[in-house]
């Protein structure tokens, strides 16, 4: 055996292993989570090493297929037993929000560390409960806002945090979409008891994380939400009181928020924006300058400062900096990111906090956060009145 060979035995041994399950691993998200621990722990060095040990889904044949087809060593259809078992260190659930509760809770009981997509749940109270659970269990836990991972998102977050550029004084965000325009059968996501709350909790609850991440708690929430009336098509628009006896969840939405610190937003998150494509963005207006983001362009933030000389003062495309997130890109510059190095750069974090037996961010209390936000979006946009924060989780 050479001296490099040795080497790297030695260095492997010395890894913590981490034995993961993939729960509801046959669809969209199982492939991309799927994809991420494949590219997590090869974009620096790392003190572990992941093992895709178990994939979980509702049909025997299609989780057989996808664990094949995605590198997991095994598949299965009993979720309960692989939570169960001592072979699984970490549980990955990715099913649809309605079951999340259940799922995170029993492997939690088990002692296994859990990452949950989001929304965390469909509700403030079984949010709780799994908060309460993993901060009782001592286990690692973290829910999937993956966006606040991308680089230039964390240079914006600095931006802000060395007040660089000043305090921040509005928040404006979108998160629009097509790719439901002709569905007139939602499956999951167009009940409240399996999706929980349409695209305000599908994708809006991203722009509410990016928000608070960047510029702090928001105090108070006023919206409006519509849906479509799925019956036909081509049938355009109905409120959503009109849609209520369907039980149909807002497909699109705008609300207005004020921030503890002073700040104001807006945003609109919809499902039903012909030509849009995964179209997130936002701005900060701050006291010294703005910054903008657009996934679009997810290598870049556009930033202007107030006291650039006269003759370069403007807006200005920037590259983000390699050394923001140092660890997560690839070794020459200028390569580039999308969706699944964001994914990678989430799941590696929630692996190395269990290996280095750290917090996890954003954790189970910070998603419990966000769903009082969303609560507090259809509340408003039922009751027409602006609505107030309740009080944070304990432990954020």
């Amino acid at each position: 055996m050479q001296i490099t060979e040795i080497r790297r035995y030695w260095k492997d041994s010395l890894m913590k292993e981490i034995r993961v399950a993939l729960i509801g691993g046959g669809g969209f998200m199982g492939r991309a989570h799927s994809l991420g621990y494949s590219v997590a722990t090869q974009l620096s060095d790392v003190n572990f090493r992941v093992r895709k040990a178990m994939l979980v889904d509702v049909n025997a044949d299609g989780a057989a297929l996808a664990a094949s087809a995605l590198g997991w060593e095994a598949s299965s259809t009993d979720w309960r037993s692989v939570v169960a078992s001592p072979d699984i260190d970490a549980v990955d659930i990715v099913t649809p929000p309605g079951l999340h509760k259940e799922i995170a809770l029993a492997a939690i009981a088990h002692g296994k560390h859990v990452f949950c997509e989001k929304p965390i749940t469909n509700d403030v109270p079984g949010a709780l409960e799994m908060w309460d659970a993993a901060r009782e269990g001592g286990v690692i836990n973290q829910v999937g806002f993956n966006y606040r991972h991308i680089p230039a998102i964390t240079q914006a977050k600095e931006l802000l945090s060395s007040e660089r550029l000043g305090a921040p004084l509005q928040f404006r965000g979108t998160y629009l979409h097509d790719a439901l325009f002709f569905i007139s059968d939602f499956g999951w996501r167009g009940s409240k008891a399996t999706g929980g709350s349409g695209a305000t909790g599908d994708i809006g609850s991203h722009l509410i994380d990016i928000a608070e991440y960047l510029c702090g708690p928001i105090a108070r929430v006023s919206a409006l939400q519509v849906s479509r009336d799925r019956s036909h098509a081509d049938s355009g628009w109905l409120n959503s009181k009109d849609n209520a006896a369907r039980n149909s969840l807002d497909e699109a939405a705008t609300w207005i928020a004020e921030f503890e610190n002073g700040t104001i937003g807006t945003f609109s998150a919809g499902f039903y924006s012909p030509g849009k494509k995964n179209a997130l963005t936002f701005e900060v207006d701050a006291t010294r300058g703005g910054v903008a983001f657009d996934w679009n362009n997810p290598d870049q933030l556009v930033i202007d400062m107030l006291d650039d000389p006269a003759e370069i003062a403007g807006p200005r495309t920037v590259e983000v900096a390699q050394n923001v997130q140092s660890d997560v890109w690839y070794p020459v510059p200028g390569l580039g990111q999308g969706y699944i190095d964001g994914m990678a750069i989430q799941l590696r974090r929630f692996l190395q906090a269990i290996a280095d037996e750290t917090p996890a961010h954003p954790n189970f209390g910070e998603a419990v956060r966000i769903q009082q936000i969303i609560d507090a979006i259809e509340q408003s946009a039922t009751t027409h009145a602006w609505v107030t924060m309740p009080e944070r989780p304990k432990g954020i």
